[in-house]
């Protein structure tokens, strides 16, 4: 019966996990427009849905023109078009990840050319896909923040799509974590276990053994 009782804590202890969320603000991504990929802290940007348009990593508000909140930010756009956007990976291709939330806004501060609505789509690993779409809502004067599902996870890949024709789409400070591509959503990596750990249910193991021997 101590054997079993062992075996459990052992378990549980072998079992402890912990999550911590990374935040991809962009402050750290070196501005610029006209790109078509990007790299922040160990994910990629990749130019979707912007028919003859980019992405860009825009510094803060420029002038009367780029909505912003004062700080590094993703921002796509569209010319002639009626949707933009961009696709968010890992570039760890043995990790999923999942997205809690994000800070989001019309690319214009002026308000012309507004975002209509705006569809996050998730691939999960295996394929299938999870979606959420979003009307407006938003204000076009600095960002608001859009929290995810709980279905955001166990990702392969996010792909964001802003409708609204001529669009200009601003994306900042999202709320990443990343997980083991082996491991189920619900169950982040393992942190290893101190070897004082292994001693201590060793002993207690050895303990068990011989009071079994005694009784016996």
């Amino acid at each position: 019966m101590i054997n079993k009782k062992l075996a459990i804590i052992i378990i549980a202890l072998l079992s402890t996990t912990t999550v911590q969320a990374q935040l991809l603000d962009f402050n750290g991504t070196q501005t610029g427009f006209y790109i078509n990929t990007s790299t922040s802290d160990g994910f990629t940007e990749t130019m979707g849905n912007n028919s003859g348009g980019n992405i860009a990593i825009n510094n803060g508000s420029v002038g009367a023109y780029w909505n912003g909140n004062g700080s590094n930010n993703l921002l796509s756009w569209t010319n002639g078009g009626l949707q933009s956007g961009f696709i968010l990976t890992d570039n760890n291709p043995i990790n999923t990840f999942s997205v809690t939330s994000f800070d989001f806004g019309n690319g214009y501060s002026s308000g012309i050319n507004p975002v209509t609505s705006l569809e996050v789509i998730g691939t999960l690993l295996g394929g299938t896909q999870v979606s959420e779409t979003f009307v407006s809502g938003w204000t076009s004067n600095g960002l608001s923040q859009i929290t995810l599902e709980s279905v955001f996870t166990n990702l392969t890949s996010l792909q964001f799509i802003a409708f609204g024709e001529n669009n200009r789409a601003t994306f900042d400070n999202i709320v990443v974590n990343q997980l083991s591509a082996a491991v189920p959503a619900a169950v982040p990596a393992a942190v290893p276990v101190p070897a004082a750990v292994w001693l201590f249910a060793s002993g207690l193991l050895g303990l068990g053994a011989l009071r079994k021997k005694a009784q016996a």
